[in-house]
């Protein structure tokens, strides 16, 4: 079956291109998608991991997609495959038992939808995962044993973290499903959320097609109601779909604004369909501790981010009779506290991997390495000494005149050396009690926003 998928897959150098053959081995391969039944393909066909990656990441216009596209269609009833093998009879029968009627119609999408969802369950959500399966590999190598994939971080990016990760958001208006979102919120961090939050600000595109998903989830499970199962798949794509969202989770405001108010109006609306919908369907929910808490996170992630997205806008010029009263008052109040800015800030220092340098590009993943903190403070990371000397004395954010006021705020965040999570009404009692307030909030909130901007140039 790998070695068919390789041979039927959609490439110049295939003479038989079959994407219904390819898509039914994919998917034995796969087995039901989940990271247990992925582990065989991972160590034993990475070859066929390598294929799908490169195919999703090569760069090409819209317009080469869409030939592409056109092609499947055309030849998936003339296809030269030789039906007397036995593996390839078995892959077509597969293919035609298919139960999603749009990848009959479509089937270049239908093998696209398997990539994504083999893709999805395989690649590291997590920087830190990514870096121990690394260290993993180059032990399995030096003991001659199967490495599994991905080998190292060019395995998932092959075409440099930009290139790669742009190219992936040209397909997702091809392929609008909640699955994609997840392996695109994978790929963001991956990439380094700096450079991929960036471009996915600038992506109008995205954020339309990110509305027209969610709301198609929460209506196809209006739609059914009356069907346990229902509620499973809802929470299912909805939770892929807030895995999106924290894309955004740290982001400054300045940044955020870059949506545009058409972008925001549409997207304060559709978040808040889904959070209207969670709430009133938490007893549809079953008692399963996971989707429980699934559940949770998609109530918090749409209710914060219809705040967030509401904020952007105009509220005496906007028709707000859809929302709730609490998300009005919420977004009334959202940034007038430079505590909360300062949270979300920690949040990108401590679970981004970068570097505190104003300026500097570097992530622990791509160096290999986790970062070392100021001694003084102890919350603020350096890839190196030059960065960490360079950062004392930067002309916009000197570190040297803020490390000493930070300290007070390292004894609300640490724990030990590592950072504490708390809510946002719970960070801000805290903080209080410690004194950061006032004046030294807003000087730490100033410094924090400076560092971590994207768009921040190094000075000395």
């Amino acid at each position: 079956m790998a070695s068919m998928f390789l041979r039927t897959m959609p490439s110049p150098e295939n003479e038989r291109v079959c994407v219904k053959a390819a898509a039914a081995s994919l998917k034995v391969l796969g087995g039901d998608f989940s990271d247990e039944a992925l582990v065989p393909a991972r160590t034993i066909y990475p070859t066929a991991l390598d294929t799908c990656v490169t195919f999703i990441t090569q760069p090409r216009t819209t317009e080469e997609i869409q030939r592409l596209s056109d092609s499947a269609k055309a030849s998936h009833n003339h296809c030269n495959c030789d039906m007397r093998v036995p593996v390839v009879a078995r892959a077509h029968r597969i293919a035609a038992s298919n139960p999603t009627q749009r990848a009959h119609r479509d089937p270049f999408w239908g093998l696209m939808v398997v990539i994504i969802c083999v893709l999805s369950s395989s690649v590291p959500s997590e920087e830190s995962s990514m870096r121990r399966l690394i260290r993993s590999n180059r032990e399995a190598t030096r003991l001659g044993r199967p490495y599994t994939w991905p080998e190292t971080l060019e395995a998932v990016l092959p075409y440099g973290p930009e290139t790669s990760f742009k190219m992936v958001l040209t397909w997702l208006d091809v392929i609008d499903q909640p699955r994609f979102l997840k392996l695109i919120h994978s790929l963001s961090i991956l990439s380094g959320i700096h450079l991929s939050r960036t471009i996915v600000i600038a992506s109008s595109k995205t954020w339309s097609t990110f509305a027209r998903i969610v709301r198609r989830v929460v209506d196809e499970w209006t739609a059914n109601l009356q069907d346990p199962n229902a509620a499973v798949y809802a929470i299912v794509d909805l939770h892929d779909c807030a895995l999106f969202l924290n894309i955004l989770w740290a982001v400054d405001y300045n940044e955020l604004r870059g949506l545009g108010t058409s972008n925001a109006r549409s997207l304060a609306s559709a978040c808040n369909h889904v959070f209207e919908a969670v709430f009133a369907r938490e007893s549809l929910v079953p008692p399963h501790p996971t989707l429980q808490s699934n559940f949770s996170a998609v109530q918090t992630t749409f209710f914060i981010f219809t705040v967030t997205f509401l904020s952007l806008l105009d509220l005496t010029t906007e028709p707000l009779s859809e929302y709730n009263p609490v998300i009005i008052t919420e977004t009334s109040t959202m940034f007038d506290s430079p505590i909360r800015s300062i949270h979300t800030s920690l949040a990108v220092l401590g679970f981004d991997g970068v570097c505190g340098a104003r300026g500097c590009e570097a992530l622990t993943l791509q160096t290999g390495r986790k970062f070392a903190r100021c001694s003084g403070c102890g919350l603020v990371p350096y890839c190196s000494k030059e960065c960490q000397k360079r950062a004392w004395k930067d002309a916009q954010a000197p570190h040297r005149f803020i490390c000493a006021k930070m300290q007070k705020l390292s004894r609300v965040a640490l724990r030990g050396h590592k950072l504490v999570e708390y809510s946002n009404e719970e960070f801000e009692q805290a903080c209080r009690r410690e004194g950061v307030e006032g004046t030294v909030a807003q000087e730490i909130c100033d410094y924090l926003r400076k560092i971590i901007s994207p768009t921040g140039a190094s000075g000395a």
